[in-house]
C-alpha cells in the first residue's frame, strides 16, 4: 500500500474542494469549537483535510503511510504536524487528542478493526472520532470487484483516454473547480486499482461502536452514497 499511494497520491485539490469536504465534516463538528483543539488526521493524504481543520485553528497532527504525501503535505503545509505513521500501529499515547479523524482510509487496510481500535485508543475520554469508510450497500463494490482480473495487468494510465477525460470532467462538475489528467488517473487509482478495498455495513460499523464503547452520535453518507461517515463520541478512556 505506501509503494501504491506513493505513486498515486490522492490529489489535494484547491479552495472548492477543500470547501465541499468542509461542508461534510461541518455535519459532525462544530467548527466555531475548534480553536486550540488537538486533533490527529489518520491517512492524511496530501493534507486535505488536515489544512481545513487548521484553517479552523485546531492543532492538527497527521500521519500516512506514504512518504510522498508526507513529504508534500510538509513542504505545502508546513504548520501541521505531518509523519509517515501506520494507522494500524497509531505512534501517540492513550487518550491524547480531542479529536480523531480518518477520511477514506481504514478501509484501506489490512484490519479495518484495529484501525478502528486505534483511532478510539488515541481519543481523549469524552472526545470525538470521525471516521468515513465505503459502504457494503453500493454499487461501487460491484464495480471495484469487476476489476479484478484488470488490475492485474494493466495500470491507472493505461485506462482509455476518454475514460480518464470522464473522470476529470466529473470531478470538476463535482467538486467546482479545475483538474488535470493526472488528478483523473490518481483518482481511478484510488477508486479501481487500490490494492485493498474492503466494504462495511453500518451493521457492522455499530457492532465496533458499542465493543469499544463509544456512542454514536451521528451519520452522513458522501459522494453519492459510495461512504459513509461515523461521528462517535468516545465514553471512557
Amino acid at each position: 500500500m505506501e509503494t501504491f499511494y506513493d505513486r498515486y497520491n490522492f490529489p489535494d485539490g484547491g479552495e472548492k474542494r477543500k470547501d465541499c469536504w468542509k461542508k461534510h465534516l461541518a455535519k459532525h463538528l462544530d467548527f466555531d469549537s475548534l480553536k486550540n483543539k488537538t486533533v490527529l488526521d489518520v491517512g492524511c493524504g496530501t493534507g486535505t483535510m488536515s489544512k481545513i481543520l487548521y484553517g479552523a485553528g485546531a492543532d492538527i497532527y497527521a500521519i500516512d503511510l506514504s512518504r510522498k504525501s508526507i513529504e508534500s503535505v510538509n513542504k505545502a503545509y508546513p504548520e501541521i504536524k505531518a509523519k509517515v505513521g501506520d494507522a494500524l500501529h497509531l505512534d501517540f499515547p492513550d487518550n491524547h487528542f480531542d479529536i480523531v479523524i480518518s477520511i477514506g482510509v481504514l478501509h484501506h487496510t489490512p484490519d479495518t478493526h484495529k484501525g478502528f481500535e486505534e483511532c478510539v485508543r488515541v481519543t481523549k475520554s469524552k472526545g470525538q472520532c470521525i471516521i468515513m469508510l465505503y459502504s457494503k450497500w453500493h454499487y461501487y463494490p460491484l464495480i471495484y470487484k469487476s476489476f479484478k482480473l484488470f488490475r492485474q495487468n494493466k495500470k491507472p494510465e493505461d485506462m482509455p483516454r476518454w475514460f480518464i477525460k470522464s473522470i476529470k470532467r466529473f470531478t470538476e462538475f463535482y467538486y467546482k473547480e479545475p483538474r488535470d489528467d493526472q488528478d483523473a488517473v490518481h483518482l481511478i487509482a484510488d477508486q479501481l486499482f487500490t490494492p485493498i478495498a474492503k466494504f462495511h455495513s453500518e451493521f457492522e460499523i455499530k457492532k465496533y461502536i458499542r465493543e469499544m464503547e463509544c456512542e454514536l452520535i451521528s451519520t452522513s453518507t458522501t459522494f453519492l452514497g459510495q461512504h459513509k461517515i461515523y461521528n462517535l463520541l468516545k465514553k471512557k478512556g
